[in-house]
């Protein structure tokens, strides 16, 4: 029984042994060389030459929500949430009981969503 004991503490520690390392990769240089996408939010809007606005033609997951295009739910900030010379995406939800979508859905929040144009 002791043997038993012994060989599952040591399978115990042997799997754990690895726990809690992080891998050491080197950083990445953030260049446009090798950047496959960037936006700097640097401007006043959202770029759409960079981004779709998606709309609600469907519900996504069962979502309570209604994906609109509106500068009140995704705009850009250069205020106090961004930290340096670029701005910063805010995609915001509100709550808009009962809004109604142009396919006659209602939905009690409104939010953005995006993706990026190929």
């Amino acid at each position: 029984m002791s043997c038993r004991i012994e060989l599952l503490t040591i399978f115990a520690l042997s799997c754990l042994a690895g726990v809690g390392r992080a891998q050491s990769t080197s950083p990445v240089a953030e260049t446009a060389d090798n950047a496959i996408f960037v936006d700097e939010f640097d401007g006043q809007s959202l770029d759409r030459n960079k981004w779709n606005v998606v709309l609600t033609g469907f519900v996504y997951n069962r979502e309570e929500q209604a994906y609109v295009d509106s500068t009140e739910t995704v705009y850009i900030s250069h205020e106090a949430d961004a930290a340096g010379t670029d701005g910063v995406l805010v995609i915001h939800p509100r709550y808009r009981a009962g809004y109604e979508t142009p396919e006659g859905r209602k939905f009690d929040f409104i939010s953005g969503r995006i993706n990026t144009r190929d």
